[in-house]
Parts: structure tokens; sequence; C-alpha cells
């Protein structure tokens, strides 16, 4: 592919989903991720940023992007909210440890302004991006954020309501009520669990190899047990960023929260805020396929 790669800040509260989907957009040749952004949601951000640091090793990027400290969620809503160890492990690695500390490059809490960049995307609570959206001058007008979260036509699992959104319903209520920069994108989990991954991709991936296929392998055979449905819900996300043509119906809402993180979205015509509907079935294979055979694999 040519052209001036896309820029993208990753922001993550850990997890094998999103450590997969990190993995993925690292690997893209037309892809740039100059900061990853550690925030603390089903686990602190210090234990994020050991699980982003023993991805990244197992990666070896040629070009290793900044690995920042993010915000913490409320210690009442971390209590609150169960962790989902069951999927994703103690230290979101699955079955791994992570063999290093967080290797922080800087605090974001200290110096908050966001790297120059294209996009935004959460794959976590929404606490790192509500602060940063409200300090004047540190969110530029040109990003825009897509999230990760909410459940609007499918039941949430905790207490009615998507996890992302459950950990933090203040933060995400305050970046829907003012949109930052270019606007806010929604991928909720009623777009996520359209796209299973077919069988040939989900052996593909459990085949395994060396280096970050083996760890790979070994996150998702632990996700991914006990479940017939091999979903990658962050994965999702991550290539509606990187790969829109997966997008086939995006619609304009006006996005509510409760409480307790219960999302519902009613729609309209203001494009501040926009919600993920439906996925191209055909470009999504084609996608996942590649990722499971890593034909698109180039390391930046």
């Amino acid at each position: 592919m040519t052209g001036t790669p896309r820029r993208i800040v990753v922001d993550t509260d850990g997890g094998v989903d999103d450590l997969v989907a990190l993995a993925w957009l690292l690997r893209l040749p037309d892809v740039e991720i100059p900061a990853i952004i550690a925030t603390g949601g089903a686990r602190s951000a210090d234990v994020v940023g050991a699980a982003v640091t023993h991805a990244l090793r197992a990666l070896a990027p040629a070009r290793r992007p900044l690995l920042l400290r993010g915000a913490e969620i409320d210690p009442a809503a971390r209590a609150a909210v169960p962790s989902g160890a069951r999927l994703h492990g103690e230290y979101g690695l699955g079955p791994l440890a992570p063999t290093h500390g967080a290797e922080f490059d800087g605090d974001i809490r200290v110096d908050p302004s966001l790297p120059a960049h294209t996009d935004y995307l959460v794959l976590g609570p929404l606490t790192t991006a509500e602060r940063l959206a409200g300090q004047v001058g540190h969110w530029p007008a040109h990003v825009r954020l897509t999230m990760m979260g909410g459940a609007f036509s499918l039941p949430g699992v905790v207490r009615g309501a998507e996890p992302n959104f459950a950990r933090d319903p203040r933060a995400a209520r305050q970046l829907f009520a003012e949109p930052p920069g270019r606007g806010v994108r929604v991928v909720p989990t009623d777009a996520t669990t359209q796209a299973s991954c077919p069988p040939e991709a989900v052996l593909r991936v459990l085949a395994g190899g060396n280096g970050w296929p083996g760890v790979r392998a070994q996150l998702l055979a632990h996700y991914w047990s006990g479940t017939a449905s091999r979903y990658c819900h962050d994965l999702v996300a991550a290539a509606v960023v990187a790969r829109p043509e997966v997008v086939a119906v995006e619609t304009p809402a006006t996005v509510a929260v409760d409480a307790y993180g219960r999302s519902s979205m009613t729609p309209e015509g203001n494009l501040a805020v926009t919600v993920v509907k439906r996925l191209d079935n055909t470009a999504w294979r084609e996608i996942v396929l590649a990722w499971a055979t890593d034909r698109e694999a180039t390391m930046r």
C-alpha cells in the first residue's frame, strides 16, 4: 500500500483482545502508532503497562511507540465491575505473566497533550480520553475518537452494561455531551458480535509459531476456550479505524449513558456522534484472514 500512513494513538486497559488488536495495527505497513496509552480499567495502569511491554517485546517492532501511563478509573468502580480474569487472565495476558515491569516513556497525566495524529482509538474505559478532551488545547481539532464500547440492541454483561462503559459511565456521558475534535464514533458490541472469526482463521491463529504468532496463539486459545463464537471485539474496532471499508452502515445518533453504564441511542442528523451498526461481511472476512496469516505484516 502507498500514501501517507494512517496515524493512530491506541488507548487500552489491557486484556487479550486489546493486545491482539494493538499487535495487528503495529504490523500493518500503512499504519503508524505514535503512542500507546495504558489506562487503568479492569487492571491498574501499571499492570496494563506491563502487559503492553510484554507484547511489544514479543513483537519486537523496529519503531517502538511511546508507552504512556494514563488515568485510573475510580477504585470503587474497579471493585464493582468484574475484571474478566477468566477470559483475560490475571494480568490481561491469558495464561501468561509479564516478564518485565511497565516500561513507560512518560505519564500523560503530567504532560497531557496528545501527539499529532489523525485517530484516537479507545479499547477500554474512556477515563483518559475524557480528561484529555476536557483540557483546552490538548485535543487537536482534526482528531477523531473511535471507541469500542456500549451495547444498544444487545444486553450488556455488567448489570446490563458493556464493561468499558460500566467502568466509567461519567466519562462516556461527558464525551457524548461534548464530542471533541472531529467527533466520536462508537463501535458497540452490536457490531463486534457480527464479526466472529471464520474457522480457517481460527485454525491458522491457534497453530502459533515463533515470536508473536506463538504468543497470540496462547492468548487466544485461553480467550476463546469454552465458547463456540470466536469474537475479538477490539480487533473489529481497530479495523474500523485502519480499514474503513469494513463498515457497511454507520449512522448519526444521540447516545445516552446511565449511572451504571447502560447505553441507548436515538438516530438523528448531527454527525458529531456516529454509531457503527453493520459490517461488510466480505470485507471483514478478507481482513481477518489476512490478520490470521500475517499477509499484511510489516514491522515499521
